[in-house]
């Protein structure tokens, strides 16, 4: 996508205000008036989902999940979804024989939001297992196209902001 010097300016504005929040949902709040979260997770919570994923979650993904649960904005998108619907769409997408055959192995990507079109947000799993770096990918549910997106959470809000907005 082609952005306008206006939105441009807005996002380097915008990313600038989201480096400096305190906390996830004030990051999200930023981008997004309407951002909320369903609800801090114990320390429990997480070892239990990491159990069942067979992985540590991404250290962002951990803060955001201690914090506030997730983040639904933009009426409702789960940005970043609830911690039981992260395990469950990433098992489902790694067992189910209905996406069998039509679509690449999932295996490299630890999915944990949506934008609202069917298209999900997801960090990439390197060949040692680990994260390597912030970076978000995007999988297009149409195609199975899986794009870079932005290079940590707070740039991907910042950027959805910034096109939702124009």
């Amino acid at each position: 996508m082609n952005w306008s010097q206006q939105q441009i300016h807005f996002y380097k504005e915008l990313l600038g205000r989201v480096r400096a929040g305190d906390s996830w949902l004030q990051r999200a709040k930023t981008c997004f008036p309407d951002a909320a979260g369903p609800g801090a997770m114990s320390d429990r919570q997480l070892v239990l989902a990491e159990t069942q994923l067979g992985r540590r979650l991404p250290d962002p993904l951990r803060g955001i999940y201690r914090e506030c649960g997730g983040v639904f904005a933009n009426h409702g998108t789960p940005l970043v979804m609830p911690l039981d619907d992260l395990v469950k769409r990433n098992e489902w997408l790694r067992g189910s024989d209905s996406s069998a055959g039509l679509y690449m192995p999932f295996d490299h990507l630890l999915f944990f939001g949506e934008e609202g079109n069917g298209d999900l947000y997801a960090f990439p799993i390197a060949i040692d297992g680990g994260y390597g770096n912030q970076n978000i990918y995007e999988w297009d549910h149409e195609n199975d196209s899986r794009s870079w997106r932005a290079s940590s959470i707070g740039d991907l809000f910042a950027r959805l902001a910034t096109e939702w907005s124009a």
